[in-house]
């Protein structure tokens, strides 16, 4: 197939065409991974955890000023958490793919 034919059917430029064309890898997006808005406030949830292991993500929220959604804290709480609870509750918040502890 021509070149033209392939830049007026895909929309892209005949620079890119060409360069995928001449490359032996099938082209793909690939962008650099970015951090998380609570990576930079995760020491002070943990230091929170390691006080009292079941404080609440809401409470966790509240003390150390967060102001982003709230639903992206809950999850790295409930990533952190099993490390700072005692084995007693550990037992009980893993649970087999039965659901038998």
């Amino acid at each position: 197939m021509v070149i033209k034919v392939i830049v007026r059917r895909t929309g892209s430029s005949r620079k890119a065409v060409r360069r995928a064309l001449a490359s032996d890898l099938r082209p793909s997006y690939e962008r650099r991974a970015r951090g998380s808005v609570v990576d930079g406030l995760e020491p002070a949830a943990r230091e929170l955890l390691r006080a009292t292991p079941t404080v609440r993500a809401t409470e966790i929220a509240e003390r150390i000023d967060w102001r982003h959604g709230l639903t992206v804290l809950k999850v790295r709480v409930r990533e952190l958490r099993p490390c700072y609870l005692p084995d007693r509750y550990r037992a009980r918040s893993t649970t087999g793919a039965s659901g038998a502890v």
